[in-house]
């Protein structure tokens, strides 16, 4: 029993050291990885940069529409509604 302890003991012993000497938690990523993140992050750079392009473009042309706008509801009455003010008056003075 005591042979078989100390067996699995040296056996352990050997993968930890084995373990650490290795190391089993990586602090980088592989360079492919790397590689791979730096040109999504470059190409959201660009879409973002394209994208706020088109949107200052397309404001622009919606303020230039509004500012041609004129205005559109009547100042005055309908010459029916007058006339019939100007008969109420008359009737009623």
């Amino acid at each position: 029993m005591q042979v078989m302890l100390a067996e699995e003991n040296r056996m352990l012993r050997a993968r930890l050291k084995e373990a650490s000497i290795h190391g089993r938690d990586v602090k980088q990523l592989e360079p492919k990885v790397e590689a791979a993140r730096r040109e999504a992050a470059e190409k959201s750079v660009v879409e973002k940069t394209i994208a706020q392009a088109q949107l200052a473009s397309e404001n622009e042309v919606l303020r230039l529409r509004v500012s041609y706008q004129k205005g559109r509801d009547k100042k005055a009455l309908d010459h029916e509604i007058e006339q019939a003010r100007e008969d109420a008056g008359a009737c009623g003075h």
